[in-house]
């Protein structure tokens, strides 16, 4: 590798102090995985259009769903 093709792969994430949280169900991601999401719900649905005008960064949790359906 050259040095121009080192500078390009290292990039710095500028992770803000305020990260949005968008609550998940019955879903595990790991670093760097990449999953489809269905986004249901006003509140989560603005919280993702914000985050892609934005910084582009979302954070998770994961909850299990218990009881019945």
């Amino acid at each position: 590798m050259t040095e121009k093709n080192v500078a390009e792969d290292t990039k710095t994430i500028i992770v803000p102090e305020v990260i949005p949280i968008l609550p998940l169900y019955n879903v595990l991601l790991f670093p760097k995985m990449m999953l489809p999401l269905e986004v249901i719900g006003p509140r989560s649905i603005q919280l993702v259009d914000d985050a892609m005008i934005k910084d582009r960064i979302v954070g998770y949790y994961g909850q299990k769903r218990t009881g019945f359906l």
